[in-house]
């Protein structure tokens, strides 16, 4: 099992605008800004990483702020319950919060309060995370808090409810060993949960993407990024970069989508997610799909500028606070070893041409069975063949 204790503190950025006596009118200056993305880059602090005694890895940024999140990432998630202790996980996230052997849940929650801090903890498919946003200087009582809520949680008030559920979960593994992630398999499929009392359908489509350490994977980023985003509150109207986003607004195709890409340890999940209105579910799966396949033919050079440039704007636009940095310096650990610099994104990026993007979206997306999943009044969502015979190009 890998964790990671991770400490970020602050933004290099916002400390050098601070140092500027007008940092406002210095970034409006054209060709003078005050910190270059550059310089940005090259500026960020560096991740270090120690490895404990025990195998604990501790990641850590420094930066001088007054402010700082720290927290335990866990790789261990849902894919490792099986049909008996299914949801275990997303039980033993809540325990944490109930209370440790020294801290009962209301002395925990005054503890907390008193800090002026912000517990949280969450569960996905792979990693577990517990994490605590604090005072800088109250950090020694946060680690030791989060500690004892990992470690020692209170279980007095869930005894009788575990022995209800969990009586029959085996408590020990054969040899002593971690449960092995059985391989997975992607198969093109559908679920429809047709409901005509929603006021509006709900429709995702994907195939198999690359796994979190493909190198695959930033040119499927690349690639997202030019399909992009669209919804009702956005402006711009149909002068939207995203051909798709222009196509929604002139037909009004769509409430809402977006290209999504979720990565795992040895698969993942390209896909797009829309919301429309019942009539237009057919015209939107239509240019979806279409997007799709221009991605694998058609690409241009200033599709790909485009599509690059987006990325790092969303890339940078995410490490906004502490919390969100400190989850990103979890998860790297976990499922790279390392922390990637913003730096080496950024150039692994610069390096995507369109001839890449085709390659790499062929391999993935071109002549595969997608899979189909729709919520809502979906009745005129096409068939699967006719969707999956969408997934080429007859070209001569």
């Amino acid at each position: 099992e890998m964790a990671a204790s991770v400490c970020r503190v602050g933004s290099t950025v916002g400390r050098a605008l601070a140092k500027t006596h007008r940092p406002i009118l210095l970034s409006l200056r054209r060709g003078q800004a005050s910190v270059s993305y550059a310089q940005s880059l090259l500026g960020a602090p560096e991740t270090r990483l120690t490895t404990l005694d025990n195998g604990l890895r501790v990641a850590s940024e420094e930066t001088g702020h007054a402010t700082c999140t720290v927290g335990l990432w866990i790789s261990a998630g849902s894919r490792y319950e099986s049909e008996k202790n299914n949801g275990a996980g997303f039980f033993l996230e809540h325990m944490a919060f109930k209370g440790t052997k020294k801290h009962p849940q209301t002395a925990l929650e005054q503890q907390v309060e008193s800090m002026g801090a912000h517990l949280s903890a969450y569960t996905s498919r792979e990693h577990t995370a517990y994490y605590m946003k604090t005072l800088t200087k109250d950090l020694p009582k946060a680690v030791e808090l989060l500690s004892e809520v990992v470690q020692s949680c209170s279980l007095n008030e869930l005894v009788g409810l575990a022995k209800s559920h969990f009586s029959g979960v085996s408590f020990e593994y054969e040899g002593d060993a971690v449960p092995v992630l059985s391989p997975c398999r992607f198969t093109g499929s559908e679920v429809r949960m047709r409901d005509d009392a929603f006021p509006l359908a709900h429709i995702a489509i994907a195939v198999e993407g690359a796994s979190a350490a493909s190198p695959d994977i930033v040119p499927l980023m690349v690639a997202n990024a030019i399909i992009g985003s669209y919804d009702l509150t956005y402006g711009g109207g149909k002068h939207l970069s995203s051909r798709l986003a222009r196509l929604a607004v002139e037909d009004n195709l769509c409430h809402s989508f977006q290209a999504f890409h979720s990565s795992y340890s040895d698969t993942g999940l390209l896909g797009i997610y829309f919301v429309a209105d019942k009539n237009n579910i057919d015209d939107m799966m239509h240019w979806s799909q279409n997007a799709w396949m221009n991605l694998c033919t058609t690409v241009t050079e200033s599709d790909v500028a485009r599509g690059r440039n987006a990325l790092k704007a969303s890339l940078v636009g995410q490490l906004n606070g502490t919390t969100p940095i400190c989850d990103d310096i979890g998860r790297h650990i976990l499922n790279y070893g390392r922390r990637i610099p913003i730096a080496e994104w950024d150039a692994r990026i610069d390096a995507v041409t369109p001839k890449m993007v085709r390659d790499i979206c062929y391999k993935y997306i071109y002549d595969k069975c997608p899979a189909v999943a729709a919520v809502g009044p979906v009745e005129q969502l096409p068939d699967y063949n006719r969707m999956r015979s969408a997934m080429y190009w007859l070209r001569f």
